[in-house]
C-alpha cells in the first residue's frame, strides 16, 4: 500500500468507519504477507527497496490513516487501528526509525519469526538475541503497549516443516516468552 496518498488513505479511513460503525473495536490495516511488493509510486519508490524502513511505511500509513479518521469521525477516537508493522521475516522485522512512532489510537504489532527451540531472551541463541535486542526499539515506537504476534505453525506442508520437531503445547517456552516481553 502507499502510506502518503490521499486516495487510499480515504478508502482505508471509509473502511475504518464502515466497520466501527458495525460495531467493531478495532480494524487492522496489516496488508497480506509479502511485504517485498510495496508501493512503488513517486513519494515511496526511495524507499521500496531499503528493509529498513518497511516499519516506517506501516506506522506512517496507521498514523495517516488515524488522523484522517480522528478528524472525520471523531466518534471513533476511543477505537483502535491495527498494523502489524514488523513481519516476522528477517528484512521486515527492523524496528522503525527512531522519528517514527505509532500515535495513541494506532495498535502497533510486531511478528516472531526466530528460533521456535529457545526462548527469545535465551543469550545462547544468537537468532533471538538479536530480536531480543530489537525489542527496546519496537517498544518505544509506540505511544502505547505493542502486541506481539508469535508465529505457531504445526502443518504438513514442506516449507515448515522444521517446526514439526518441536512439541505442539510448548508451555514453558512461552511463558519464558512472556515474562521477556514484560
Amino acid at each position: 500500500p502507499c502510506e502518503t496518498h490521499p486516495q487510499i488513505i480515504n478508502r482505508f479511513v471509509e473502511a475504518a468507519a464502515t466497520a466501527f460503525a458495525a460495531g467493531r473495536q478495532a480494524f487492522s490495516l496489516t496488508p497480506r504477507d509479502g511485504t517485498r511488493n510495496l508501493c512503488q509510486c513517486e513519494r515511496c519508490k526511495h524507499t521500496y527497496s531499503d528493509p529498513a524502513r518497511t516499519a516506517d511505511r506501516f506506522i506512517i500509513l496507521a498514523n495517516n490513516v488515524r488522523d484522517e479518521l480522528d478528524r472525520r469521525y471523531s466518534q471513533y477516537k476511543d477505537r483502535t487501528v491495527h498494523v502489524l508493522a514488523g513481519y516476522g521475516w528477517e528484512e521486515n522485522r527492523i524496528p522503525p526509525s527512531s522519528d517514527v512512532v505509532a500515535r495513541h489510537g494506532v495498535g502497533l504489532w510486531i511478528a516472531h519469526q526466530g528460533c521456535h527451540a529457545h526462548t527469545w531472551d535465551d543469550p545462547s541463541c544468537r537468532i533471538n538475541h538479536v530480536w531480543a535486542e530489537q525489542m527496546s526499539r519496537w517498544i518505544t515506537a509506540a505511544e502505547q503497549p505493542i502486541g506481539v504476534y508469535e508465529y505457531a505453525c504445526y502443518s504438513n506442508y514442506g516449507w515448515d516443516r522444521k517446526w514439526a520437531r518441536f512439541p505442539v503445547v510448548a508451555v514453558r517456552r512461552i511463558v519464558a516468552d512472556v515474562a521477556a516481553y514484560h
